[in-house]
C-alpha cells in the first residue's frame, strides 16, 4: 500500500497553489460625483412624474364626483327649473329694454320736432345744445352737428339769395371774412390755422391796421354756407360772408408782403 501512497504524491512537500494577484479598481472622485448626481436627477424626474400622476388622478376623481352630481334626476331637475326662471327672466328684461327704448326714440323725436319751430339758426342750435347738456337729448355729437349745420346752410342760402336777388352761382361772388383784428399776430394765427385746416387758400389783407382774414374763390352758396359754418365752428360767430364786390371795393388793389405774409391794400 505504501507505493500507492507514494504515487498520489503523498509524502512530497506542497507546494503553493497559484493564486492572481489581487487588483484594486479606484474610482475618480469626478466619476462618483457625476454618477451621484445623475441617480439624483432620475430621482426627482421619477418623483415629479408620480406626484403628475397623482394630480391628473385626483382631478379625473373630482370631475367624476361632479359629473355624478349633476347627473342625478334631482338635479337635472332643479337645472331645468333654473333655466327656466332665468329664460323668462330675460325674455321680459328683452322686452322690457326693447319698449323703454322705443319710448326714448319717441321722446327724442318730439324734442327734435319742438327744436325745429324755432324761429331762426341761432335759437335752433342753442335749444339742441341746451337739451343735450342736460341730458335730454342723448344723440352723438356728430348727428347733434349735422341738424346744426343743415338748419345754418338752409338759412344761409335763403338769405343770402334774397338778398343779391339770385342763387350766387357768379365766379368768385362770395368771400368768408372768418376774423377781423387790429391785431397782426392773432390775424396770422387765424390764417395759419385755416391754412393747415380745409382752407389752404385763407390769407390775410391788411388796411389802415384792420386785418381780414379771407376766404376766397367760393361759385355757389351752398358751398360757401357749409365753409361758413365750419369757420363759425372754429372761430366763433363772428365770421361773416361778403360779396367779392363789397370785398373789393374795401381793398380796391393790394401787394403781397412776403416777410408779413399779408396782402398790403393800396
Amino acid at each position: 500500500m505504501l507505493w500507492f501512497f507514494l504515487f498520489l504524491g503523498i509524502g512530497r512537500p506542497l507546494r503553493p497553489i497559484y493564486s492572481p494577484p489581487k487588483t484594486h479598481v479606484i474610482m475618480d472622485d469626478d466619476k462618483k460625483f457625476e454618477l451621484e448626481l445623475r441617480r439624483f436627477e432620475l430621482d426627482a424626474q421619477i418623483k415629479s412624474a408620480e406626484l403628475e400622476l397623482k394630480k391628473k388622478e385626483t382631478e379625473l376623481k373630482a370631475e367624476e364626483q361632479r359629473s355624478k352630481k349633476y347627473s342625478s334626476p334631482l338635479m337635472l331637475s332643479i337645472l331645468a327649473g333654473f333655466i327656466s326662471i332665468m329664460t323668462g327672466i330675460i325674455t321680459n328684461y328683452t322686452e322690457n329694454l326693447n319698449n323703454i327704448k322705443l319710448e326714448e326714440k319717441k321722446f327724442q323725436s318730439s324734442l327734435l320736432l319742438k327744436a325745429t319751430e324755432a324761429k331762426n339758426y341761432d335759437d335752433f342750435s342753442n335749444m339742441l345744445i341746451t337739451l343735450h347738456e342736460n341730458g335730454l337729448l342723448t344723440l352723438p355729437e356728430n348727428k347733434l352737428k349735422t341738424f346744426r349745420k343743415n338748419r345754418f346752410v338752409s338759412e344761409q342760402v335763403q338769405q343770402l339769395a334774397q338778398n343779391s336777388g339770385g342763387t350766387g352761382e357768379q365766379k368768385n361772388q362770395w368771400v368768408i371774412v372768418a376774423n377781423s383784428t387790429g391785431n397782426a399776430a392773432k390775424a396770422g394765427e387765424v390764417a395759419s390755422a385755416l391754412q393747415q385746416g380745409a382752407f389752404k387758400d385763407a390769407k390775410t389783407w391788411v388796411k389802415d391796421g384792420d386785418f381780414k382774414t379771407v376766404i376766397t374763390g367760393y361759385t355757389t352758396l351752398p358751398n360757401m354756407a357749409e365753409d361758413l359754418f365750419e369757420v363759425r365752428e372754429q372761430f366763433g360767430a363772428g365770421a361773416t360772408v361778403l360779396e367779392a364786390s363789397a370785398f373789393k371795393q374795401w381793398c380796391p388793389n393790394s401787394v403781397w408782403n412776403e416777410q408779413k405774409k399779408v396782402f398790403e391794400c393800396l
